[in-house]
């Protein structure tokens, strides 16, 4: 599965430093952005993993990226991780019996293994942001001070009044995510947020432009 994956994204791959005969881990560098690819897909188990939907990051990939991160320069670059499971608490919404029933189960089949040792080595690496999806919503917190990103689902579904997007511009300075709520064929900024903004001005400036769209 892994290698259909790399060959449908070849242009993913292109031009990165990974070891050979491997598509993961691996560091591509555009422009000031080192971004780094990990695979947290678990091995398929009738027992542990039945749904094939739990993560795991392995000891010898991180290893692996560790090795990789060595040999490349860091400075003045951001480094953003690519990954696919999440890493917050998935908090159950109360909307019925059978509802909770199933996010009970999504909850116990879709989980990352490991993740403060995982947390830890972000960290220990220096890295700045984290974009990953798997749970099929848009999200934005921090762990350690490292902040995360949930791209939410690719597809429209049946809300199409809340299709948002998100968009991250860097530099070496700062860092602004805004995300987009789509509208009709233009978006409307609803939410920024500056990496060197309190939580507090954050929300003010989130309320502001909710109100501002009527959201």
């Amino acid at each position: 599965m892994v290698k259909q994956f790399g060959d449908y994204y070849f242009e993913t791959f292109s031009g990165t430093n990974k070891n050979d005969g491997s598509y993961f881990p691996f560091v591509k560098e555009l422009n000031d952005i080192q971004f780094i690819g990990l695979n947290s897909i678990a091995r398929f188990s009738k027992v542990k993993n039945p749904f094939g939907s739990n993560g795991k990051i392995h000891d010898n990939e991180l290893i692996e990226t560790a090795t990789l991160l060595r040999k490349i320069p860091s400075e003045n670059k951001k480094r953003i991780v690519l990954v696919h499971h999440h890493f917050n608490k998935i908090k159950l919404q109360k909307n019925g019996f059978a509802s909770d029933f199933w996010q009970k189960i999504e909850k116990q089949t879709m989980k990352l293994k490991k993740k403060k040792r995982i947390i830890a080595f972000f960290k220990e690496h220096n890295i700045d942001i984290v974009l990953h999806g798997h749970w099929h919503s848009n999200l934005e917190y921090s762990r350690d001070q490292i902040r995360f990103f949930n791209a939410g689902a690719t597809i429209k579904g049946n809300f199409i009044d809340e299709l948002q997007v998100n968009f991250i511009n860097t530099s070496p300075d700062n860092t602004i995510m805004e995300t987009h709520k789509l509208v009709a064929n233009s978006s409307i900024i609803i939410h920024r947020n500056s990496f060197q903004d309190g939580i507090e001005s954050v929300k003010e400036e989130t309320d502001r432009l909710k109100k501002a769209v009527n959201y």
